[in-house]
């Protein structure tokens, strides 16, 4: 079992399946944090990505966004 990246999307209605395609080629496991709209704009997101901007990852305790 390879390493983990964790993916804040809508689903496959984002730019998330770019994200998928990269972490398949290095060989990383996804765990899919699918975020209702408009859950995107509370507080619990807006911690993780002050913009409250979809998808967002985060991969050894980093925040990877846009």
């Amino acid at each position: 079992m390879g390493e983990t990246l964790t993916l804040y999307s809508f689903g496959d209605v984002d730019r998330s399946g770019k994200v998928r395609w990269a972490a398949y080629e290095l060989g990383l496991e996804v765990e899919e944090k699918r975020v209702r709209f408009p859950a995107h704009q509370e507080p619990g997101y807006l911690e993780l990505h002050p913009l409250g901007q979809i998808p967002a990852a985060v991969f050894r305790g980093h925040v990877l966004t846009e």
